[in-house]
């Protein structure tokens, strides 16, 4: 991408305020970004309390997770772009954004192989019992019979909750191994072909994957009623959106005995807090990852690339992924 085809960017003032939240271990490439905004200045995080003297008089704010509430937009009137790495944007107050004339970007699709390789590992890895098997090991226990069966993946029926890309990249993956594949259709719609009733797919899976976005209709998707309706041995995957699970349920679920297990990547509230429902449970049969389903170096690579070219259309008057 060539700098002198865009004259003007270089005057921008651009802050990237949180560039170690995707630049995990050093090893991605910036030359995307700092082709277009050579005098771009990367910060390894920001805080609430530092954010305000970050933004003085900058036009370009790049951004994974600080959040921009109406005061914090109003306060910085130069504020011409937030440009996103990442695909939510419920952080953002989008709305005030609108009215200041302060462009919101986001990234679609550049993480789907990432995520679904992290989801189905942590489904297969509860099917597989591994950490049960590695604590029974550690503890001094050879007694097989007692730590539950494996189930062959041909045998098995996963039931996908959000059946657009992800899901059905994962859909996709579960037919490969041989899997029956089970599509949800949305309960405040009517059911498309192929799509079943939301309580038939949790009733008859032995895993479900969830895969949609967090709104008022999805918020609580999954609670104690859908818990229920699951099988015993089922397991539950959630690498959309905490908000869509209810965790004081599925923590009582677990507990109980009610659920075979669960693999949770996404939390209500991030981080979360010590008392967080989830956290106080030790069982071999829950797996909690830190929202890093996305993280793999070639989709963290590839939200920088795109993030450029969301900064280049942006400059350009197109609309290439404008939330604003």
């Amino acid at each position: 991408m060539k700098t002198e085809s865009f004259k003007g960017i270089t005057n921008s003032r651009a802050v990237f305020l949180d560039f170690d939240t995707v630049d995990l271990d050093n090893d991605l490439d910036r030359t995307p970004l700092t082709s277009i905004l050579p005098q771009l200045e990367f910060f390894s995080d920001t805080s609430h309390s530092q954010l305000h003297d970050r933004l003085v008089n900058t036009e370009i704010v790049l951004t994974n997770s600080v959040a921009f509430d109406r005061q914090t937009i109003l306060q910085h009137p130069k504020l011409k772009l937030i440009g996103l790495t990442a695909t939510g944007f419920n952080h953002i107050d989008v709305d005030t954004a609108r009215q200041q004339g302060v462009a919101v970007t986001n990234l679609k699709d550049y993480c789907t192989q990432s995520v679904i390789q992290h989801a189905f590992s942590g489904f297969l890895s509860l099917n597989q019992k591994l950490f049960t098997y590695h604590r029974s090991v550690k503890a001094g226990h050879w007694n097989q019979r007692a730590l539950g069966a494996i189930r062959e993946l041909p045998n098995l029926t996963l039931g996908i909750v959000g059946h657009g890309v992800l899901g059905s990249a994962m859909a996709e993956l579960a037919r490969a191994v041989g899997m029956t594949v089970l599509i949800a259709g949305h309960s405040r719609k009517p059911l498309k072909n192929g799509e079943l009733p939301l309580s038939e797919v949790l009733a008859r899976s032995d895993g479900v994957s969830i895969h949609v976005p967090l709104n008022i209709e999805n918020r609580g998707l999954i609670g104690a009623r859908e818990l229920g309706l699951m099988k015993k041995t089922a397991i539950l995957v959630n690498v959309s959106r905490g908000g869509v699970v209810d965790s004081r349920a599925l923590a009582e679920a677990l507990l109980s005995g009610r659920l075979g297990g669960a693999f949770i990547d996404v939390f209500d509230q991030e981080p979360p807090p010590p008392d967080h429902p989830l956290l106080q449970l030790d069982l071999p049969n829950l797996i909690l990852s830190p929202h890093m389903a996305w993280g793999s170096f070639e989709a963290r690579q590839r939200a920088v690339n795109e993030l450029a070219a969301n900064i280049s259309a942006y400059y350009k008057n197109e609309r290439r992924l404008r939330v604003v």
